[in-house]
């Protein structure tokens, strides 16, 4: 009985077939080892096997598996152990464990623990033994404190938090690691996880001392009181070691605190802060005292609430004071005093655009905690048997609630529970959708359109995004089984939507393949698309665009050589009617734009298949995107098409469908959405943002500080003019921002390409300058003039070793010295435009304290012309420097200390040349030793040039003409290389060889004697070993081949 393949090895085959285009041989012999590798007595497939499964004769996917016993447990049953499970851990409520016997016994089931979970697996339930999630215990009254607080924060508006707040303040105690160990001990207490074997647990670097059982007294510690003003550490102050009290808790507010808060904000009345509710100090009676005398107001917070005070989740972690410390460790023994000075001055020091994103973030935590509590409350009402039904008081009903596009106002629905109700939803969205075009209306538009109706803010609605989908499907529904509408108004409906047909050519087609009619399918020739799969759609529309029908009409011949292909990418969705009858739609891209008639017709007349070919889509992301992107009109979308690329490459279906950003396009967007907000439109984009102004510099070409603010006085918006008033001093960051902006995809581009490669298509290139090219009418001259001292093609050769592996011990960097007007310079200054002016690293400043700081801002070449490396070791780029950059080893640059730590590693592994003046080049002075000298030689290769060359001030640079002598030097240096080597004698076929694997081809194609002989020993004399070595071209090569006859071949 033949091996039979598992799913997973069936997938392999298939998708070796369909990727890499294999035979079946080479496909069983990779499954071979593969199984080989997991057991070394499995058994081998046989051949038959794997072509049966690939022709699809064989273990086909959508048969159903009869083979083998029964499954003890069915749907049913495992529905009630999953229910027995979830019912038995409500009634423990976390205060003891539960076991598969407790579960089984309850659910009657009469089976084995392990095979209950693996059903459970397989039914889509992942449980698992997994640890408990850490979690505060609150009471019952503690969470609807902290519901009604969220309830209440999460209406403010973020700058509440950010602006209006005085201050933001909390306690913290401090461990101080005062030596190297208790650091250590420190940061391998945050360590959550190796990725690591099971066997490797015990080895060093996998593991980390128990925090419990093993702790190490770091030093000292010390309790701070921190607190933030205007998003910065304004307060930093710290306690004795002395028992936390009110006394103490009251002198604090006296103190530190009062003096803050008047220096920050001046004298108020009043002043609001927010702290955590600590009965022993800040609650009790003598602060709360000393609060009301210094007109100190405090929020409400809710207990037991650390993640939502920004000084918990933020300020002390990873996000702020932590990770700035751990990462400016001194090392060595440090002394508490100094450590506590360094702590404070790390706080203070944070910026304030960091401490506001921390601050911003109270409202999102109050969204997520008010919404995930409420989601809470209405599951335990619906496992209860209300089904979460219960009405909710509001202080206007819904019917008097305004649905129109105008009602965008916050505040005109209070709800007093906090949430909206599903008969609330239905009712809104059901009036918001009545009369509206539903295929440009998208979810999250209905989504924005709800929040602005029942008065919250535009994102809330997401976390109950899947909720609304579904009940917008079903009014949807409702609405389309009202119009009674069939399949034929239904794909004619579907076809009108997507454009009429047209005669032009084009890149991107949308193709529509509808389902046939009975009567139809039974009075023409027409296939059955039910019966057809994507994959099959997919092919019959390739074969259609590269193999068309060639019309019988006189005419042009045809342009387009045969096999060519023609298209780039493809994409099949399936869709199905009300009526289950299935359509598709299929997104193509071409090579180049073409017709569609002759395709049409070949899917008519070769595969019998009736389609509508969509032309209003001119780019591939727009035609991908009908298929991709749920809409309301559409809410449900193909899961698993069918892809499909020339090259063979995953297609992103989600990537692929994103709108291209075009500056003008979304200029013009811009000034759509501000007509609307005019008219009273409710518009998508109502702030003015940063990507607006850099369109609008891209498309208007503005190109200074000044025509920016020209430009926006006389033509901007009022949003416009407040947003650049606001970044008047931002300005110029802005400017150089948009020129990288609209540089990225061409940077992108060339950075894939390497140096070599760049240097070989602009040498492949046209000269700009044709006959008349001054540049190579120079470098002619240079080379003539220099030819004793100056080789062209140890030049090229260096030059070409130094772009392709970057400088190394082995590969030299090009030096040309020489006297002056030499024209030394004049051949390698052509680099700039190659590479581009600000990607090439241009000769520091003598003296430069920061002389290597803009190499590391994404340069792709170093050009140093006149360089004295002498000279320049003095007190730019000492001797060690120069000696580690052009061998390709890590050295450190200087750079400025304000945002970095003073020393920055860096390593030098692309192109670079130099030029320098010979006389006086390798004069040792200062400290600069001969020895020193001799290491700086030993890192570059020399070049002289000798002559002086006249009229060099007038030539003007060509990189077309540089790169093409660079080229053609290195490849005719190597082209002799290749002649000058001795020929190897060739030998025939020792007597008696044989070619393994032949004779069993030769055997199965049933050649004769001297056909076998002819055709082994010609492959013998090629030199040929197996026969798996010897391609389909190598045949048709052979002399024996043309006297086979032609089914024999």
């Amino acid at each position: 009985m033949p091996t039979h393949l598992t799913s997973e090895e069936l997938d392999f085959v298939l998708g070796l077939q369909s990727t890499k285009k294999l035979p079946a041989t080479e496909i069983l012999k990779k499954l071979a080892a593969k199984r080989l590798r997991r057991n070394a007595a499995a058994s081998i497939p046989d051949i038959t096997t794997v072509r049966r499964a690939l022709k699809g004769k064989t273990f086909r996917r959508s048969s159903i598996e009869t083979r083998g016993r029964k499954r003890k447990m069915k749907p049913d049953m495992i529905k009630k152990v999953n229910k027995a499970r979830m019912d038995l851990v409500k009634l423990a409520k976390g205060e003891r464990e539960v076991h598969w016997p407790e579960i089984l016994k309850k659910a009657r089931a009469k089976v084995d623990p392990t095979t209950a979970a693996r059903r459970l697996q397989d039914a889509g339930h992942d449980v698992k033994w997994r640890s408990p999630r850490h979690e505060l215990l609150r009471d019952p009254e503690h969470k609807q404190e902290r519901m009604d607080i969220c309830g209440r924060w999460r209406r403010k508006p973020t700058t509440y938090f950010t602006e209006e707040l005085d201050l933001i303040m909390d306690n913290k105690k401090w461990d101080i690691p005062t030596y190297d160990r208790a650091r250590r001990f420190h940061k391998m207490k945050k360590v959550r996880g190796h990725l690591r074997t099971r066997q490797e647990g015990v080895k060093p670097g996998f593991s980390k001392p128990n925090m419990k059982k093993q702790r190490l007294n770091v030093g000292a510690y010390v309790v701070v009181v921190a607190g933030i003003i205007n998003s910065r550490v304004k307060v930093w102050h710290y306690l004795d070691k002395k028992q936390w009290n009110g006394q103490i808790a009251a002198d604090i507010y006296k103190g530190p605190i009062h003096r803050a808060l008047k220096r920050c904000h001046g004298e108020k009345g009043r002043y609001v802060v927010l702290e955590d509710n600590d009965p022993t100090g800040y609650k009790s009676n003598l602060a709360k005292g000393v609060k009301a005398e210094l007109g100190i107001t405090a929020m409400q917070f809710p207990r037991y609430s650390p993640d939502l005070n920004p000084c918990d989740f933020f300020l002390w972690d990873e996000a702020s004071i932590e990770r700035r410390m751990t990462k400016n460790d001194p090392g060595g023994r440090e002394s508490a005093s100094h450590y506590k000075e360094r702590l404070k001055r790390t706080a203070m020091a944070i910026p304030e655009d960091v401490i506001s994103k921390g601050v911003a973030c109270i409202k999102k935590r109050a969204q997520q905690q008010s919404f995930l509590m409420a989601a809470l409350e209405a599951g335990a009402a619906q496992s209860s048997g209300d089904g979460g039904a219960a009405e909710r008081e509001v202080e206007t009903s819904i019917a008097e609630v305004p649905l129109d596009a105008a009602a965008d106002a916050p505040g005109k629905v209070w709800l007093t529970a906090g949430e909206v109700t599903v008969d609330e939803l239905q009712a809104g969205i059901r009036t918001i959708l009545a009369g509206q075009d539903l295929s440009t209306v998208s979810m999250g538009k209905l989504r924005r359109r709800l929040a602005r109706t029942f008065g919250f803010e535009e994102d809330v609605r997401d976390c109950r995004a899947d909720e609304i989908k579904g009940l917008a499907k079903v009014v949807v529904d409702e609405m389309q089984a009202c119009k009674e509408e069939g399949p034929a108004e239904f794909m004619a409906r579907i076809i009108s939507q997507l454009g009429d047909e047209c005669a032009s050519n084009s890149m991107v087609y949308l193709i529509t393949i509808s389902n046939v009619l009975p009567e139809t399918l039974a009075a023409s020739a027409l296939r059955d698309v039910a019966s057809l799969s994507r994959e099959e759609v997919g092919t019959c529309i390739l074969d259609a665009l590269d193999n068309p029908l060639v019309s019988a009409r006189g005419g042009r011949p045809r342009t387009r050589e045969a096999g060519v292909k023609v298209v780039k990418k493809l994409a099949v969705f399936e869709e199905e009617h009300a009526s289950r009858l299935p359509h598709y739609h299929i997104a193509v891209l071409l090579f180049q734009a073409r017709g569609f008639a002759s395709a049409k017709r070949t899917l008519r007349e070769r595969h019998q298949l009736a389609s509508h070919w969509s032309c209003s889509h001119t780019q591939g992301w727009s035609a991908l995107r009908y298929g991709v992107i749920p809409t309301l009109h559409k809410p449900t979308v193909d899961a698993s098409p069918y892809l499909w690329s020339h090259d063979g490459a995953a297609l992103d279906t989600f990537a692929e469908s994103q709108r291209h950003y075009c500056a003008t396009l979304w200029k013009r967007r811009r000034e759509e959405a501000e007509k609307e907000k005019s008219a009273g439109v409710p518009a998508k984009r109502a702030k003015f943002t940063k990507l607006d102004l850099t369109s609008i510099i891209l498309h208007e070409d503005l190109k200074s500080k000044a025509a920016v603010m020209e430009y926006v006085q006389n033509k901007g918006t009022e949003a416009m003019q407040t947003f650049v008033s606001n970044n008047q001093r931002k300005l110029k960051e802005f400017l150089q921002d948009a020129q990288d902006w609209a540089a990225a995809r061409a940077t992108a581009a060339a950075d894939r390409e390497s140096d070599w490669d760049l240097l070989c298509r602009t040498a492949s290139g046209p000269c700009p300058h044709g006959a008349s090219c001054s540049y190579a009418a120079a470098a002619r001259r240079i080379f003539e003039m220099n030819t004793g001292s100056l080789s062209k093609e140890a030049l090229a050769l260096s030059l070409r070793a130094v772009l392709l592996k970057g400088p190394s011990k082995t590969t030299r960097t090009p030096l040309i010295v020489g006297p002056t007007n030499t024209g030394k310079t004049t051949l390698i200054l052509p680099f700039d435009k190659l590479f581009g002016a600000n990607r090439v690293f241009h000769k520091p400043a003598l003296g430069s304290k920061f002389a290597l700081r803009n190499l590391m801002n994404d340069k792709r070449f170093i050009l140093w012309g006149d360089y004295r490396p002498v000279e320049y070791a003095q007190e730019t780029i000492h001797v060690a420097t120069f000696l580690s950059m052009f061998t390709g080893f890590p050295f450190e640059v200087q750079v400025s200390q304000s945002f970095n730590d003073g020393n920055v590693d860096f390593q030098w592994n692309r192109g670079a040349v130099l030029t320098a003046k010979e006389e006086g080049l390798w004069k040792p002075y200062g400290e600069v030793s001969g020895e020193d000298i001799k290491h700086l030689k030993a890192r570059v290769d020399i070049f002289r040039c000798t002559a002086k060359v006249p009229s060099l001030k007038d030539t003007e640079t060509c990189a077309a003409c540089m790169c093409c002598w660079i080229r053609d030097a290195a490849a005719a240096h190597d082209a002799r290389q290749v002649l000058q080597q001795p020929l190897l004698p060739l030998q025939g076929a020792p007597h008696g060889a044989s070619l393994v694997g032949f004779g069993t081809i030769a055997e199965a194609a049933h050649l004769s004697e001297p056909a076998h002989r002819a055709l082994e020993a010609e492959l013998l004399d090629q030199g040929a070993i197996h026969v798996a070595e010897v391609g389909a071209d190598d045949w048709q090569h052979l002399v024996s081949w043309k006297t086979l006859r032609p089914f024999a071949q």
